[in-house]
């Protein structure tokens, strides 16, 4: 944050920010400051936008997308810093990076690349806000599994098993425990996390909807990857249309967690 990306942008204009979190382990804390915004866009999918309530405050996880719509004021100054402050890591103090927006070409403050004021962790709550613009077309499970989280760190982490890939084993074993499926059905999982860490769970090849937290039930965001908060003994409920064959990964994005073997497939049969 002591070298910030800087974009000179003009009053009133109407900015799209798009957020990734490349970050390994590190769920982020997005501080919009001064502005104000409505998430348009969840992992490259359409959202519902909360236009008339706006906030300045958001929290993307491992490997999600945010894009997030603001309108830059005429009335509250020159320069408008947005910070990512990394939470969740373990080291602290955390890190902090950002971009600033500034008008007519004004130089910025310094910032310190320590975010010595990041508190809290990423939830849930956000997730429940989150309403789909396409949503799936109403239809009953055809298949439904159920994914407890059960290992920390990632060990023994997915309904008691793990499953590892050169080089982290010596030889390449297929997967005893795929989730099979067949093309046209309707697929439900369960995510149950029962363990003192956040996942980021991402399902290569789909998009799926958010359709329930905790037994209340939700049209919510179209996503590949959705985090289930730490320490919480939270369910989410995804589902998706099984449209493209194949032999898709199904794991946490978190890379120490993938690396333990929290990670399975999902695969296609006759």
């Amino acid at each position: 944050m002591d070298n910030p990306i800087i974009v000179d942008v003009k009053r009133h204009q109407h900015i799209r920010l798009r957020i990734v979190n490349s970050g390994t382990m590190s769920s982020y804390k997005l501080k919009l400051g001064k502005l104000n915004g409505s998430v348009i866009m969840t992992d490259g999918q359409w959202v519902v936008p909360e236009l008339s309530n706006k906030a300045n405050v958001f929290w993307i996880g491992v490997a999600q997308r945010l894009d997030i719509l603001i309108q830059i004021p005429s009335h509250l100054g020159d320069v408008f810093p947005i910070i990512a402050q990394e939470i969740g890591n373990g080291l602290v103090p955390y890190q902090q990076s950002g971009i600033v927006f500034t008008i007519g070409g004004v130089v910025p403050p310094k910032y310190s690349r320590k975010a010595t004021d990041a508190t809290g962790y990423m939830g849930i709550d956000q997730e429940l806000t989150f309403r789909a613009w396409f949503p799936l077309v109403p239809k009953p499970a055809d298949v439904e599994f159920e994914v407890l989280l059960t290992g920390d760190s990632g060990f023994h982490s997915m309904n008691k098993f793990s499953w590892q890939l050169p080089p982290l084993v010596s030889t390449y074993s297929p997967n005893p425990h795929p989730m099979q499926v067949k093309k046209g059905q309707r697929v439900c999982m369960t995510i149950l996390n029962h363990n003192a860490d956040a996942h980021s769970m991402h399902l290569h090849g789909h998009s799926f909807q958010v359709v329930e937290i905790d037994n209340q039930q939700i049209s919510g965001a179209m996503r590949d990857t959705v985090q289930t908060a730490r320490g919480q003994c939270r369910t989410i409920k995804i589902c998706f249309d099984a449209n493209h064959p194949g032999v898709w990964p199904f794991h946490c994005h978190m890379s120490w967690h993938l690396a333990a073997g929290m990670l399975t497939t999902l695969e296609y049969i006759s």
